[in-house]
């Protein structure tokens, strides 16, 4: 074993001894990075020798880091979950940060936006709760990726300046290129390559200081290259590409590896230095085959395609060009699919996350399973006695409304007696007394015994119609037109009257309420007595409609004299049928043109 590799190993047993939070020592990292087939080698001796689960997982997070630098990122990915479950258990906040960022950043090189999102809003969540202060410029840069990732160059643009500013304000070199790197990037993506350029210039003083780290060294010469091809200056970009490329293959790194001869390549097909070209090309398109990342191997069989053409080699031409459109076609399907896996894998997360809400849920109530079933039986027990207070309420309003309702009766038929027979029976008890007074004169007696006789019959029919109105046998539509037809036509013959009473078609009718009744029978008397007794006419129409919607219309006309609607409203005749017309919840139309006649119709509900 030569001299450098003992003193790396005898470093890496240094730090695996140390807390998570020196991850982040240069020394670590460049010995994870520089020398990964080393770093496996050595973890790989030494499985069974782990005193504590902090310590597995710090194994975990190296060997995950190792297998980056290789360019095998599931590899990394399951060692790296496999390092976060033991830092959820000890529960080491700043260790799941950590793997969250850094598992989020392959997520966003695989262009899984939605996972790498969700890694790094559930890391901004824990250190909001438990404040990692060393991790927060990782997080600042991380999101800057994101908005990057997102098109939302602008405010990514603001993140990574904010980055390389707290990294210098920590003194934490490593991360602190790291940061410019991503940054110069952005300056890149908004074709700012003069700023890019600028930038590291500035600080190639400090990244050469930082010899040690080979990576780091072949990242800045990668990233001057990018921004002097940029700005076309192929001839100055083509050194820093070769230099990288030297590097990286010193390291044995391969998805990197891969890149920067893809850069040699296409700077070469620039300067029209076509063999040289050709051979960095078809070594980048060699090695993609294996890493199968296909915008990458797109942008290398167009650029294949390009050299091809301009070298006059028109068949090898065409065949990268049809490489390059089934790329694209199979670029846009594998984009489609992302998408839908984004959107499934989201609703699968909120799915995932309800059964854990159901799970816990269940073991809550089979944890207060008792306690659940007296609750329900005092419920139940409850609900009966609400049940049984609440049907004797029922049944006690139903007695307290047919009360109510007979009281009412009781009421209106006390009332017609008051009103009706009480003043007849007044009325014939002075008329008796005045025809007992006038002893002296026969023919004023009689006027008084005739006037006793009419009242005496008016307050027969006021019995009468008090008796029918609340006689149940009576509580039919049918029952209340033959009443009507017998009184009409009554009236009429004594009165020597023509009388026409058309009934409707339809007469089942239940009308229950007596107060209607006798209110209906009462208006249609008060019509037909005035018509038969002032009006002067020979014919009257009776007629009878149901409408659609419940309404009973009652019409009557006469072919009389007529009368003057002003005069008749100051009668007590006709203001009381308007009144009953209003009890019943109906409408009373009255209309009289002099030498014309009458006509009265009322509207009513059923």
């Amino acid at each position: 074993m030569t001299l450098k590799r003992t003193l790396l190993l005898m470093l890496l047993l240094f730090v695996i001894g140390r807390g998570f939070a020196q991850l982040q020592e240069p020394g670590l990292a460049e010995l994870a990075q520089n020398n990964p087939d080393s770093v496996l080698t050595y973890l790989g001796n030494r499985k069974g020798v782990v005193s504590n689960s902090e310590e597995k997982a710090r194994r975990y997070f190296l060997t995950g880091t190792a297998y980056l630098r290789k360019g095998e990122l599931d590899s990394t990915i399951f060692y790296w979950t496999n390092a976060k479950e033991i830092f959820i258990k000890n529960k080491n906040a700043a260790g799941i940060i950590q793997i969250n960022i850094s598992l989020a950043d392959i997520y966003l090189k695989q262009s899984q936006l939605y996972r790498a999102t969700e890694l790094l809003l559930e890391a901004d969540s824990i250190n909001r709760e438990s404040p990692v202060p060393s991790l927060q410029p990782d997080l600042i840069m991380s999101l800057g990726s994101i908005y990057k990732k997102s098109a939302d160059y602008e405010k990514s643009l603001l993140y990574h300046q904010q980055a390389v500013e707290e990294f210098r304000k920590r003194g934490d070199t490593s991360n602190y290129i790291k940061s410019v790197f991503a940054l110069s990037i952005m300056y890149r993506v908004l074709n700012m390559a003069d700023s890019s350029l600028a930038l590291l210039r500035r600080e190639e003083a400090l990244i050469k200081h930082h010899r040690s780290n080979m990576h780091q060294i072949a990242m800045f010469e990668e990233h001057i290259g990018e921004s002097y091809f940029m700005l076309k200056k192929y001839k100055e970009a083509l050194p820093y590409f070769n230099r990288s490329y030297a590097r990286l293959k010193e390291l044995g790194t391969g998805q990197e590896l891969a890149y920067q001869a893809y850069c040699v390549g296409k700077t070469n097909t620039e300067l029209e230095k076509f063999d040289a070209a050709e051979k960095y090309l078809l070594e980048a398109f060699r090695m993609n085959d294996s890493l199968k990342i296909i915008n990458f191997q797109y942008d290398i069989a167009g650029t294949l395609s390009s050299l091809y053409e301009k070298k006059g080699d028109w068949a090898k031409a065409l065949t990268y060009l049809r490489i390059s459109t089934n790329l694209k076609t199979e670029l846009d399907y594998q984009t489609q699919i992302r998408q839908i896996n984004e959107l499934r894998e989201k609703y699968e997360s909120e799915k995932q996350g309800n059964e854990i809400l159901l799970l816990k849920t269940q073991n809550q109530l089979s944890e207060t399973n008792t306690h659940r079933i007296k609750l329900i039986q005092y419920i139940f027990i409850i609900l009966f006695i609400a049940a049984v207070i609440i049907s004797w309420l029922l049944i006690n309003r139903g007695r307290y409304k047919r009360k109510l309702e007979k009281q009412a009766l009781r009421n209106r038929i006390a009332a017609d007696l008051h009103d009706d027979i009480g003043s007849a029976l007044t009325s014939i008890d002075i008329l008796s007394r005045i025809a007992i007074d006038k002893n002296d004169g026969p023919s004023l007696v009689n006027d008084y015994l005739i006037k006793i006789r009419r009242q005496a019959q008016k307050t027969m029919d006021s019995m009468s119609d008090i008796v029918w109105s609340v006689n149940p046998a009576n509580d039919s539509f049918e029952s209340l037109l033959a009443r009507m037809r017998e009184f009409g036509a009554e009236i009429c013959d004594a009165n020597q009257k023509h009388l026409n009473f058309i009934e409707p078609a339809k007469k089942d009718i239940a009308i229950a309420d007596a107060g209607k009744r006798k209110n209906i029978f009462l208006i249609f008397k008060e019509t037909m007595n005035n018509a038969c007794k002032h009006s002067g006419a020979n014919h009257l129409n009776v007629e009878f409609e149901q409408t659609a919607k419940g309404f009973l219309v009652m019409t009557i006309q006469d072919d009389g004299t007529g009368f003057d609607q002003n005069e008749m409203k100051r009668g007590n005749g006709l203001r009381n049928m308007q009144e009953r017309a209003q009890q019943i919840g109906g409408q009373l139309f009255i209309e009289s043109i002099k030498e014309r006649g009458t006509l009265v119709k009322l509207k009513c509900p059923l």
